[in-house]
């Protein structure tokens, strides 16, 4: 088996994320066409705050942002469990 962590062009961040979550020995593949089906579906649906964002002004969602959405919404979730536990 090939070490896919210590892979040319990996820096050594990417080399830690690789040796800790692991990496399929073949790389995924999608069909054509669907990262313009999703944007499709997205800008859809924020249809209704488009009228808010301009090329000038667009929006934009950082990694850092996702993460930090995705934490809070874990521990609400945490917490309305630990309620429920209670009543």
């Amino acid at each position: 088996m090939v070490d896919l962590a210590s892979g040319p062009g990996y820096n050594p961040a990417q080399q830690a994320v690789i040796a800790l979550l692991g990496r399929p020995d073949v790389s995924p593949t999608f069909p054509a066409g669907m990262a313009a089906e999703l944007r499709d579906e997205m800008e859809e649906a924020l249809g209704p705050v488009t009228h808010h964002l301009t090329s000038a002004d667009p929006l934009w969602v950082s990694k850092h942002a996702l993460t930090t959405i995705h934490d809070a919404e874990r521990w609400l979730t945490i917490a309305d469990g630990v309620q429920a536990m209670h009543h």
